[in-house]
Order: structure tokens, then sequence, then C-alpha cells
């Protein structure tokens, strides 16, 4: 069992909620369905860069506060 993850939690709730399959949103940003998939069950985590495709396909914008 995977420890939970705030990225990771966050990216599979707006892919619950935005109503699109993985096929569709493999198309608009390049990550594989199969990928897509497998993160949306639980089997694997994601790299990086799906990640980074995944927070700009939602709106995300990482900024760094003070401190």
């Amino acid at each position: 069992m995977r420890k939970e993850n705030y990225i990771e939690t966050t990216l599979l709730r707006e892919l619950e909620k935005s109503g699109q399959t993985p096929a569709e949103i493999a198309n608009l940003t390049g990550i594989e369905r199969s990928v897509l998939s497998r993160f949306m069950s639980g089997e694997r985590g994601l790299s990086v860069w799906a990640a980074a495709q995944l927070l700009r396909h939602f709106g995300y914008r990482i900024t760094k506060g003070k401190g």
C-alpha cells in the first residue's frame, strides 16, 4: 500500500471529476492512455513529466512560498 501523496491525491481527484476518459486526457496531454489507466487504478505512480502534464492540463501552477 502506497503512502498518501498530495500531488497524486490531487491528480486522482481531478481525473475523477473531469468527466474525461483516460483516452481523451491522453490525447490532450501526450501521456499514454495505459499510463493514465494504471495510475487511476492505483497500480503505478506517474513520472515527474506526466504529473507536470496533468497539473498543466488541470490549470495548476507550482509556486515557491517564502521560507
